[in-house]
């Protein structure tokens, strides 16, 4: 799945164009276009990561990999809730998630060591991407986001070292 490369796009693009932006306080409240693409780029991710565990959760063969399909969904619906709370206060729309996605087609059809295989390929990749787009945004001057940010990085890198652990040891 690609959501993370278009949306870490986008957000650079956004980021770049709005690089003269100073401070939360300074612009009035407003979030930076960048700062409002990040929202919007992780909360559709995040969604998407949440139905996928959801999968996992049901689909997965290992019970390691399992375990782990309950760990992105509950690290993940919470990141969902919290990031939520932040645009809703800043006044930045979610966009709507239609479930369907490439990877979940392919991992809906997807069965025992196969789907396994495939679910933490797709985990590696997709929180490498992730970790990589959180921290471009760590220099957000928004204190709401930067919090976010820092608290949720950490666990994205978990996430990130637990998938590729578990593809060493064939999970």
């Amino acid at each position: 799945m690609r959501i993370w490369h278009y949306l870490a796009t986008t957000v650079l693009a956004a980021g770049i164009i709005t690089a003269q932006t100073t401070s939360d306080d300074q612009n009035g409240g407003k979030l930076s276009a960048g700062d409002q693409a990040f929202i919007q780029a992780v909360a559709t991710a995040g969604m998407t990561e949440v139905a996928i565990a959801k999968l996992g959760m049901e689909r997965a063969s290992d019970v390691n990999v399992k375990s782990y399909a309950q760990k992105l969904f509950d690290d993940h619906t919470k990141m969902n809730t919290e990031l939520t709370a932040i645009a809703q206060k800043k006044g930045v729309a979610i966009p709507a998630v239609k479930s369907g996605s490439g990877a979940e087609t392919a991992l809906s059809s997807a069965t025992g060591k196969d789907f396994d295989r495939l679910f933490l390929k797709h985990m590696v990749d997709e929180h490498e991407k992730a970790v990589a787009l959180f921290e471009q945004q760590q220099n957000t001057s928004d204190m709401d986001l930067k919090t976010f940010i820092d608290t949720n990085l950490p666990t994205l890198r978990s996430h990130l070292e637990q998938a590729k652990s578990l593809q060493s040891i064939g999970g």
